[in-house]
Parts: structure tokens; sequence; C-alpha cells
């Protein structure tokens, strides 16, 4: 009974902090709170069932062994209630080099107007469509994408790497997508790992095949603003 009043405790806790958007993508939380409200109802009824004058012998040791186990089981639980969620970040993208599928060639719908002088995309789709796009619908357009910052310790002076992932379903499947962001010399770059919204315009390149697509395939944005801003309620993109 505890192990699943404390699980349903957990999936309650996430979703009503939004700590759940670290670990699954937002259309979720109605699965989450629904799940949460069952385990904690079942183990109300399982405790009110078990309130019985007497057990056989086996039913004792079989109760005895159960505790246990929910015992041991409990650790990850009470582990994922006290640490803050964090969404994935730098060090998992290392870890996350293989091939994906890329975008249909003819999935790119208009451009969503300007807001405040440049265009809002997610990373997701500035990715797909300055690798993929056959009609080039970000040539001479200025864009604002927010991301991560991946430091380059290697790369030009005033130049880093704009992070997002793209999730499916939760941050097992999730995609790192990278921008690389260049000609940033009005101010430092910020620490790894923090949230930063960059204004610029593509770098054109030629449009590649659609079909595979690897991490390491990043587009260039040339920046004429970077600002630190807070983490969104949705850290993930929407795949490509």
């Amino acid at each position: 009974m505890s192990l699943a009043a404390a699980f349903g405790a957990l999936l309650l806790k996430l979703v009503t902090t939004r700590g759940f958007a670290a670990y699954v993508r937002p259309r979720m939380a109605p699965f989450l709170l629904a799940g949460g409200v069952t385990l904690l109802a079942g183990a109300v009824g399982s405790g009110w069932s078990s309130r019985r004058p007497s057990r056989s012998d086996a039913e004792a040791q079989a109760h005895a062994r159960g505790a246990r186990l929910s015992f041991l089981l409990l650790g990850p639980i009470v582990l994922l209630a006290v640490m803050p969620p964090l969404p994935l970040g730098a060090a998992a993208a290392a870890m996350r080099r293989t091939g994906y599928r890329g975008p249909s060639v003819a999935s790119f719908p208009s451009l969503p107007s300007p807001r405040r002088g440049a265009v809002d995309l997610t990373v997701s789709d500035f990715v797909g469509r300055a690798l993929f796009d056959p009609d080039s619908s970000l040539r001479g357009v200025r864009l604002r994408l927010i991301g991560l910052v991946v430091a380059e310790p290697h790369g030009p002076p005033g130049g880093f790497e704009l992070l997002r992932y793209a999730m499916f379903c939760c941050a097992a499947d999730a995609i790192p997508l990278g921008v690389r962001i260049r000609g940033w010399t009005s101010g430092r770059v910020p620490a790894q790992d923090t949230w930063v919204e960059v204004i610029g315009t593509w770098r054109p390149a030629g449009p590649l095949a659609s079909g595979r697509f690897d991490p390491s395939m990043m587009p260039t944005l040339d920046a004429d603003a970077v600002v630190a801003v807070p983490e969104p309620a949705d850290p993930y993109d929407p795949p490509f």
C-alpha cells in the first residue's frame, strides 16, 4: 500500500508543480493526474481491506515480504520527490549523437508574422528549415530562438552552440538539436546550460536531402542579440 500511495503522491506533486515537464510532454499531464489519483485511491482501498482481525501464517509472511520490497522501491521515489526536476542539458547531448529520421521537404508551412522585429521559431523548426527546406524560407529573415548555451572551447570568439531537445513522448527519446551561433561580439557569452534568447539571421547553406538527420548537422545563425531568459515552462521542442 505504501509504495502505491507514495508513487501516486509523487505523480500528483509533479503535475501540480509542473515538474513533469522535465520528463514528458505537456499533453501527458492528464494521464499523470489520473494515474496519481488512481494509485492513491487503490492504496486507500487496499489499506481498508487489509484491516482484518486475523491472518493466516502464509498471508502474514507474504505481507512481510511485500513490505520489505516496497521499502526498497521507495528509495527512487523519494529521490524524485526531493530533487528538483531538471530537463536534459549539454552533458546529455554529448551522449546522443546517433542518426534520426529527417523531416519531409514538403512539410514547411509559411513563417509566422514577426514580433518585435523578429520571427519567433522553435529551434526544431529552425533546424528543419535551415537543413532541409528547398525553398530557403529563412533567407534574409530576422529570427528569434530560445535554447541552452553549450560552450565551444575551440570555437571562434563569441561563438557557442544553442541547444534544444525535441521530444516525441518523454526524455528517453529526446533528440538534441543544435545551432551554431556566430558573430556575437557585443558581450560575454553566457555560462553553459544558461537559457538564452538569440536574435539573428540564418547563414544560408544548400539544402540536404530528406532522410536521416544527425545532431552534428548544425545550421548557423549570425547573432546580433543574446539575452539570458528564464527556463521556459516547456523546456522541450516538438519534433520536426
